[in-house]
């Protein structure tokens, strides 16, 4: 703590990871693992999102983490009424779209679509 100041981490994934996934050199990549090994251990407070991250947080770096999962708002609804769907799409300029069966569906993924998220298996399950 500095100046009454505290430093909170919130751990989502690893920048060096992101970088490895997207094939940058070796060497930075390296450099970057460092840099989060180094100056993570200055949060005064990590959060991460999963007690993978958290296990993983603490065999890689020493750093202890509280895990906060991702929850959706509560303007997130699983079960829409048909008209409450259509207003969905009207509103967001998505399709011109009437009422029934063959009407066109969304599908919403609170992923961030990175090459380490396997996002074709929903894909795929589809």
């Amino acid at each position: 703590m500095v100046n009454g100041t505290r430093l909170l981490i919130d751990w989502h994934n690893y920048g060096y990871s992101i970088l490895r996934v997207n094939r940058v050199n070796k060497i930075i990549v390296l450099v970057a693992k460092l840099y989060e090994r180094f100056f993570g251990r200055f949060g005064d407070d990590n959060f991460c999102v999963s007690q993978a991250m958290r296990t993983d947080l603490f065999n890689q770096f020493n750093i202890r983490a509280e895990v906060l999962y991702d929850t959706a708002t509560p303007k997130f609804a699983l079960n829409l009424s048909q008209e409450d769907k259509n207003q969905l799409f009207v509103r967001n300029e998505l399709w011109d779209c009437v009422l029934g069966k063959d009407r066109p569906f969304l599908i919403l993924s609170s992923t961030s679509y990175t090459a380490d998220e396997n996002f074709m298996l929903l894909v795929e399950a589809l």
